[in-house]
């Protein structure tokens, strides 16, 4: 995993890098997880050009991508998808309750198949972004990880850096709101890693899964493709 050092994003993450299953490695500059670009510089502009992106996944409902559209969303290069949770789009009411907010959007199968087909079938890179690129972005860097046979360590360890990333936007977030819990923004890994627990108690492993989302093997293998490297 490594963070782009840009001027606007806080947490935007390259996936490339995690060993897995077989001996393989993910590939750089492939699939990229991130905060919603909004005010974008010159500067940041630029790198965006050399990452050679092809499709954009927004994953925020429409009512916030129409009030603060992404970057992207008017891009003559770039294909642009909004495509939506119904989980998972506010702040939950209760800590205990985000481990099986994050199943609830597991389990929104068209909306997941949707993605995974963008992921698949793009010619260059993949950006996808949500507000803070931590929960909705989260939940989809689990799967592709888990469909490339990343171990569950190094996918935990992955969703727990939102935490540090985007400390500085919470803590600002916590000063102007200082009534919210203290649990807002973090990202602990047993948030995560109960996620996936359940998830396997439930189906018997993540492939029973993905087969009860009925995901195309060409879905499965693209990704795949795309993203391992031997």
């Amino acid at each position: 995993m490594r963070r782009y050092a840009i001027n606007s994003q806080y947490n935007m993450r390259d996936l490339g890098g995690y060993p897995t299953r077989g001996n393989g490695y993910l590939a750089w500059k492939q699939v990229i997880r991130s905060d919603c670009p909004l005010t974008v510089t010159d500067e940041d502009a630029l790198l965006f050009d050399k990452l050679n992106i092809s499709d954009v996944i927004d994953l925020r409902t429409p009512e916030q991508a129409m009030r603060e559209p992404s970057y992207f969303s008017d891009s003559e290069s770039i294909t642009y998808h909004n495509v939506s949770f119904i989980n998972g789009n506010g702040s939950p009411k209760r800590e205990e309750s985000i481990s099986s907010t994050y199943l609830k959007m597991m389990e929104e199968f068209s909306t997941i198949n949707e993605i995974l087909r963008i992921v698949s079938e793009a010619r260059g890179t993949v950006l996808y972004h949500c507000a803070v690129g931590k929960d909705r972005t989260g939940i989809v860097t689990a799967i592709i990880l888990s469909i490339c046979g990343v171990n569950i360590v190094d996918i935990v360890a992955d969703y727990q850096a939102s935490e540090t990333y985007i400390y500085d936007m919470i803590a600002e977030y916590k000063r102007s709101n200082p009534s919210v819990p203290e649990w807002i923004g973090r990202s602990k890994p047993e948030y995560m890693r109960n996620c996936l627990d359940s998830l396997e108690r439930k189906y018997g492993s993540f492939k029973e899964y993905l087969n009860a989302m009925d995901v195309p093997d060409r879905v499965i293998n693209g990704i795949k493709d795309k993203l391992i490297q031997q």
